[in-house]
């Protein structure tokens, strides 16, 4: 709601709010926040009207939520780091159906800041559940470079610095951790998801309703760094191109010079980065693991491309139709759509054949085609299938168009 209506309780707890907009598809959504500072979890409530009514009198009860404090931290250094702090419950959580949790189950709308220093001040609900961080940016040494020249290390703006959360193996006994490739996530209550890729500490929290104030401090962990330059065929340096994979949490960057830092590396997790000149058409890979000797050269290459002549499930030529290439691996996927921002979205044409340029060569993909409002599925191109070398033009031929199922 744009403009929402809103009112004070008085010293009794009594409210009153006119002029609430009314739907004949969807409930009346009311939410109830309790004094700041204090000790009550907010209430998200969905009331039903029926037809003709023009007033509803409603009790709402608000249930004591359990304080946790604590501070999120560099591990290395002692030094506080500037955060979003959250609670989620776990599937099992018997609490998350009762009356005066339903707000809390699903407060991962509402991330709690941390000072400067890291420090939080948090309520949650009782029972099992995951208490999580993510580094904000905004802060020298913090921040995301911005695309275009900027490149980490310019003007004291760096990458977030810090690996992705993971479980301690005392956690992992509460915790389900499923790897998709190199995404990793647990699931909450009501079969919600949460990605690891995203986060920068986790810590499992059971807490019985009543619980005093507990302290949970979160640590985060530095990894190490690499130092990549990147070349064309003939060893000369390349700039300006695009990196996927600097941080292991974050967006790609546009690097402005041939060298680059690359944050929050680890042995047990080895991260494959790359690198995309869009305009001279040249990509390459490189996976690392922060042990690396000294500065690791990324050689780039042609580019693949892939032709074909799509037509729709009844036969007949998908023109004009959006083409959407969508790679299996994350960090590839982060770069395609940023490398080519500049270029006019890929189109089919009015007899439906298309061709794509800047295809990562050996990569997994799926093609995929949007006519209007209309979804197909297309081809998916593997290793097995197809092996796209360096500078190959895959044609593949005429290509039937899918509903998507």
């Amino acid at each position: 709601m744009n403009n929402p209506i809103s009112a004070q309780t008085d010293e009794k707890g009594r409210f009153e709010l006119r002029g609430l907009p009314r739907s004949q598809d969807a409930p009346l959504s009311v939410f109830v926040v309790g004094p700041k500072a204090g000790n009550l979890l907010w209430r998200h409530l969905a009331l039903d009207l029926t037809p003709g009514q023009t007033t509803i009198d409603v009790e709402i009860e608000l249930k004591e939520g359990i304080v946790v404090q604590g501070r999120v931290f560099d591990q290395a250094t002692g030094r506080g780091v500037k955060s979003g702090v959250n609670f989620v419950p776990l599937s099992g959580n018997q609490y998350t159906d009762q009356p005066g949790y339903d707000g809390a189950a699903n407060a991962r709308m509402a991330a709690s800041p941390t000072d400067d220093d890291g420090r939080f001040r948090l309520l949650v609900m009782p029972g099992p559940g995951v208490l999580m961080a993510q580094v904000q940016y905004g802060r020298p040494g913090m921040r995301m470079p911005q695309f275009g020249r900027g490149r980490p290390g310019a003007d004291d703006e760096k990458p977030i610095p810090y690996r992705q959360a993971r479980f301690s193996e005392a956690d992992h006994q509460h915790v389900a951790v499923t790897a998709d490739g190199d995404e990793r996530y647990f699931t909450t209550t009501k079969g919600h998801i949460e990605w690891l890729t995203r986060l920068h500490a986790v810590k499992f929290i059971d807490l019985a309703p009543g619980s005093a104030a507990m302290t949970c401090n979160l640590p985060l962990e530095m990894g190490k760094t690499a130092k990549i330059v990147i070349e064309d065929e003939q060893a000369q340096p390349v700039t300006d191109a695009f990196v996927s994979g600097v941080a292991d949490t974050g967006p790609m960057v546009k690097i402005a010079e041939p060298t680059c830092v690359i944050y929050g590396l680890g042995a047990d997790r080895p991260r494959q980065l790359f690198v995309v000149h869009s305009e001279r058409h040249l990509a390459g890979t490189v996976t690392l693991t922060g042990d690396e000797p000294g500065p690791v050269t990324v050689r780039l290459a042609p580019t693949a491309s892939i032709a074909g002549r799509v037509f729709d499930p009844d036969g007949e030529p998908l023109a004009n139709a959006v083409v959407q290439i969508f790679y299996m691996r994350r960090t590839a996927q982060r770069l395609y759509p940023m490398a080519n921002r500049d270029q006019a979205p890929l189109t089919t044409d009015g007899e439906g054949r298309f061709h794509a340029e800047n295809v990562l060569p050996g990569e997994r993909l799926t093609l995929s085609f949007r006519q209007r409002n209309q979804f197909f599925g297309g081809p998916r191109i593997t290793s097995e299938d197809h092996q796209l070398e360096a500078g190959q033009k895959l044609d593949l031929g005429e290509v039937r168009a899918t509903l998507p199922q």
